[in-house]
């Protein structure tokens, strides 16, 4: 388990520099400054507080792919499913984290409540959204069995 979360963690650094790249190293995060196609409604502000971009449906949806890769070499089951979907929660909340840690407009002193427009909500230090992230991640690991 140290071994997938050492993979995620350098995966999500590297995935971090790579938006930071596209996005520029701005202030003006969720590809709010791309022209992209953004879908906002009732379910996705109750959802994520937000809108959200095609940029980031297609980013997801290609990563949600890539963690189901793992399907192709092993069978699929319910408890599997459980730790993927699991993993891949943990690995968006350390992509994000590390946006911010190497967007030079934020890094480690700006990373709070008040400084972040689209992350409104804070509890002690992490948005929000971050502690559900967590939450569920582990939770699915747990419910798929952490070392199964």
């Amino acid at each position: 388990m140290i071994k997938i979360f050492i993979l995620l963690f350098v995966l999500a650094y590297f995935h971090a520099l790579e938006e930071l790249e596209i996005e520029g190293r701005t202030k003006h995060g969720w590809a709010r400054c791309l022209p992209t196609k953004r879908l906002c409604n009732k379910f996705i502000l109750f959802t994520l507080g937000k809108e959200i971009t095609f940029y980031h449906i297609y980013m997801i949806t290609m990563f949600i792919i890539i963690f189901h890769g793992v399907f192709l070499f092993i069978s699929w089951s319910i408890p599997r499913e459980a730790q993927t979907i699991g993993y891949l929660m943990l690995y968006f909340i350390m992509e994000d984290m590390w946006w911010f840690i190497l967007n030079p407009c934020y890094g480690f002193k700006n990373f709070k409540k008040g400084a972040i427009s689209w992350h409104k909500r804070f509890l002690f230090f992490l948005p929000v959204s971050y502690w559900w992230g967590i939450i569920l991640g582990i939770g699915l690991l747990l419910i798929g069995g952490i070392n199964a």
